[in-house]
């Protein structure tokens, strides 16, 4: 096989769509740790918070800390959802063009199972993670958050990438 063989070149490149999940998967472990409790993120969301408002009421000052972490949830873990749709994506386009001499399909119905599911198994092995730290606590619920934003991002994707093939396809839309 010479140097620049297509199947070659293509078996090389084929974990380079997985380097930016690499990425966010670190992201989410330093998040799992002690650097992502409540404690840490109320501190700096509370100095935030002084900074620009003044001394907040406590009462509100939770509820909003609240949801700013559980949107936290929603949204990492549907950002991990959609990084795991453009990797598979990218390694099925490898392949086909090979195959098929450049036949392309902008969503399939695996890519975004397959996203959601490793995105709830992350989350869960996540939320076990943090049942043996004790600043921090396991719970189902959070994966419930972060599965609903997996899907949540695949619905984006079906319907963005799908109405952008049948109106012809001349805006190249980056999933």
């Amino acid at each position: 096989m010479s140097s620049k063989d297509p199947v070659l070149a293509s078996r090389r490149n084929q974990w380079k769509p997985w380097v930016p999940v690499a990425l966010w998967l670190g992201i989410l472990a330093l998040e799992s740790s002690d650097l992502g409790s409540s404690e840490h993120t109320g501190g700096i969301l509370r100095a935030i918070w002084n900074f620009f408002l003044g001394a907040p009421d406590p009462d509100t000052f939770e509820f909003v800390h609240h949801l700013i972490r559980k949107s936290g949830h929603f949204l990492g873990y549907g950002i991990l959802s959609w990084l795991i749709f453009r990797a598979l994506r990218a390694g099925w386009h490898n392949r086909q063009q090979i195959l098929s001499r450049g036949r392309e399909y902008s969503w399939q119905l695996r890519w975004a199972i397959l996203a959601i599911a490793g995105t709830a198994f992350t989350a869960s092995l996540d939320e076990i993670h943090q049942t043996f730290n004790p600043a921090r606590t396991g719970r189902w619920q959070d994966v419930v958050i972060d599965t609903s934003g997996a899907l949540v991002i695949q619905i984006i994707l079906f319907l963005s990438l799908t109405l952008n093939r049948r109106s012809g396809g001349t805006r190249h839309v980056e999933a």
